[in-house]
């Protein structure tokens, strides 16, 4: 009897052959994607967490990855993938984000290579890098359908994600009502929206005040490097027009009282919102100001026509518009003194 059991039992060797092989775990393969060097690797790793890991909560952060990292046809499909099938919610969620993300990448790189002054090598360069089948696709799709299909996708978020943990905006949500109102408010040739707002004192004003003239908006903090190596070139530019149709106006995000005592200190002659001493208040939230500073120059019926953090690029499109606004009032003058309509 015993030697009869004994011949059932496998071998060791034949046991070993049998065994399936180990299932990396899903935040070992998200480790080793967020080193992934070569985009065949990165594609491999994306596959094996659709494989074997479609409903761990990793995938989110897997595609967060996916959304800054991989600009390729093979990270949209790993987005799609996990946006529509994933069993984690969260994992959606982020998923969906990191695609509209995608898709404003993907027009990015539409605009970028329909500048006409961009130089062949440069261009040539460029396609190379992305990829000529990516580049293809891109260009059959076109740039609107691109943009259409982001601002669903965020609306999405919106509706069906809205409460997912993001970063210092609180929900998922939200940044995604501030992005979704950048791209249908904030466009170059769009009027720029109303900010209602307190300057530092207290006195209510609105942006809508300063219609009229061409307004530099600045978002823009003392605790900001590049915000401070703006200041002689913003007042130079406020002094330069103090008889023109020209009006600096700032969003500051510092404390009341710092703002204050600074302003003295370093000589701002022009008025700011005060954001509630933070560089995520209100209106940076809304405006969906994600680097600073952040500068828009709006003409005299508030037309954004510049968004830049470049105090110099500023000054030229101020003295831009006030050379076209001075050429076409000295038009009309001509035109109503010769009598002509």
């Amino acid at each position: 009897m015993i030697a009869f059991v004994l011949l059932l039992l496998p071998s060791s060797g034949a046991a070993t052959a049998q065994e399936a092989p180990a299932i990396a775990p899903a935040a070992e393969i998200v480790r080793r994607l967020q080193s992934a060097a070569e985009p065949a690797a990165a594609e491999a790793l994306l596959d094996e967490l659709l494989a074997d890991h479609r409903d761990a909560p990793e995938l989110g952060r897997a595609a967060l990855l996916v959304g800054r990292r991989q600009i390729s046809l093979a990270g949209e499909r790993f987005l799609r993938a996990v946006a529509a099938t994933a069993g984690d919610e969260s994992a959606r969620g982020f998923a969906t984000w990191s695609l509209a993300q995608l898709l404003l990448e993907f027009e990015e790189t539409l605009a970028f290579l329909a500048d006409p002054e961009l130089d062949r090598g440069v261009r040539d360069s460029f396609i190379a890098r992305r990829g000529k089948e990516l580049v293809d696709e891109l260009a059959r799709r076109g740039r609107p359908a691109l943009r259409e299909e982001a601002e669903a996708l965020l609306q999405n978020v919106i509706d069906d994600h809205y409460f997912l943990d993001w970063r210092k905006t609180g929900y998922l949500g939200a940044a995604a009502d501030a992005q979704l109102f950048e791209l249908q408010r904030l466009q170059i040739g769009m009027v720029a929206p109303e900010i209602e707002g307190e300057d530092e004192d207290g006195v209510p004003f609105k942006l809508t005040d300063y219609r009229g003239k061409i307004v530099a908006l600045d978002f823009w903090g003392f605790w900001c490097p590049i915000c401070v190596r703006n200041l002689p070139e913003e007042r130079a530019m406020v002094a330069r027009h103090k008889d023109d149709p020209v009006a600096l106006v700032g969003v500051n995000s510092d404390p009341k009282a710092r703002l204050t005592e600074a302003a003295r200190r370093d000589r701002i002659a022009w008025r700011s919102f005060f954001d509630g001493g933070d560089a995520y208040g209100p209106i940076a939230r809304q405006w969906n100001v994600a680097s600073w500073p952040t500068i828009y120059v709006l003409d005299e019926e508030g037309v954004i026509h510049l968004k830049t953090e470049d105090a110099g690029e500023v000054s030229r499109k101020v003295e831009e518009l006030l050379a076209a606004r001075k050429a076409r009032e000295a038009k009309e003058g001509a035109a109503s003194r010769s009598g002509r309509p």
